[in-house]
């Protein structure tokens, strides 16, 4: 799985239940401006900044979770928070 995430081109972020970043891949920081190690353990509101606080977080969670959706349909789409060097 490790070798799978760090394969990829795209950024990889996954996020625990907390909110917290668990794991990320070396595409995040073109993107995001944070070296993976930087990252880990940091809210992902840092980058997501619609999901500051915990209600926001929850909800995303929540939904994202929900048996009742089909697979397709758990998604979102928000603006994302880079640094700027």
């Amino acid at each position: 799985f490790e070798a799978m995430v760090e394969a990829m081109v795209d950024a990889v972020l996954l996020v625990d239940a907390e909110g917290l970043i668990a794991r990320c891949n070396a595409a995040v920081e073109p993107l995001f401006g944070y070296p993976p190690a930087e990252l880990l353990g940091r809210p992902i509101g840092l980058l997501l900044p619609a999901l500051q606080g915990e209600a926001p977080r929850r909800e995303l969670l929540d939904s994202l979770a929900r048996p009742d959706q089909p697979h397709e349909a758990r998604h979102c789409e928000m603006a994302a928070h880079a640094r700027y060097r």
